[in-house]
This record gives structure tokens, C-alpha cells and sequence, in this order.
């Protein structure tokens, strides 16, 4: 029943409508993620939604990105960035954000906090 390839394009379908409610850089942060399997799209309460991968694939996947991108020229943009600030530390005491916060993050203005408003 999983494999029945209409429900797999429906699947898809959906997931594909989710993706263009997104401003597109946030969507283009995504869609990346999911290339890499950092991003999933799931099925809940019958509805597709993103979730991220658990903490152990997640530090699998960044290990393994870190040793084939030693270069990094291989990771696009935002995934480098992501891959240069991860640490499980912090994905564990709970202040490293996971991919789908990460990528939602992409569509807020960048923050300077040594600027001055006066």
C-alpha cells in the first residue's frame, strides 16, 4: 500500500503545496535540507507536514557532511553555515536550533546586537 505510486504523487503533491507557503527563501532553505535528509516530510494527523530527523541522524548526517565537504565548497548556502555552527552541545542543552527552525529563521532580517539604536 506505500508503494502505490499514485499515493506516493499525492504525497508529494501535498508536500509540494506545503512547500509554496513559505517566502521563498525560507522554502529554498527547506527544499535543501531535504536534499541532504535533515528535513523530512511527514504525515500527521493526515496532513503533510515538515518535521526534522531525530538528534542521532541529525549528528550523523552533520558528521558526515563536515568529513565529504572538508572544503565546504561542496555544501551550498545555508547548509554550510548550519554545518560550521553545529554542535551537539548545544543541540542537547537545547540552544542549537534544529533545520526546519533554522530554515523558518532564513526569513527574518538579519540581527546585530553590537549595533546601537540611538
Amino acid at each position: 500500500d506505500m508503494a502505490n505510486p499514485s499515493k506516493i504523487l499525492s504525497i508529494f503533491m501535498f508536500c509540494y503545496f506545503i512547500h509554496n507557503s513559505y517566502p521563498t527563501r525560507v522554502q529554498m532553505c527547506i527544499n535543501l535540507m531535504m536534499r541532504f535528509k535533515l528535513i523530512l516530510c511527514v504525515k500527521l494527523f493526515k496532513q503533510m507536514v515538515y518535521g526534522n530527523v531525530d538528534d542521532e541522524t541529525l549528528n550523523i548526517k552533520i558528521a558526515g557532511l563536515t568529513v565529504v565537504g572538508m572544503h565546504r565548497r561542496h555544501i551550498p548556502e545555508p547548509l554550510k553555515t548550519y554545518v560550521n555552527n553545529f554542535s551537539i552541545e548545544n543541540l542537547s542543552n537545547g540552544t542549537q536550533d534544529r533545520p526546519l527552525e533554522f530554515c523558518i529563521r532564513q526569513s527574518q532580517p538579519a540581527t546585530c546586537s553590537s549595533c546601537g539604536s540611538n
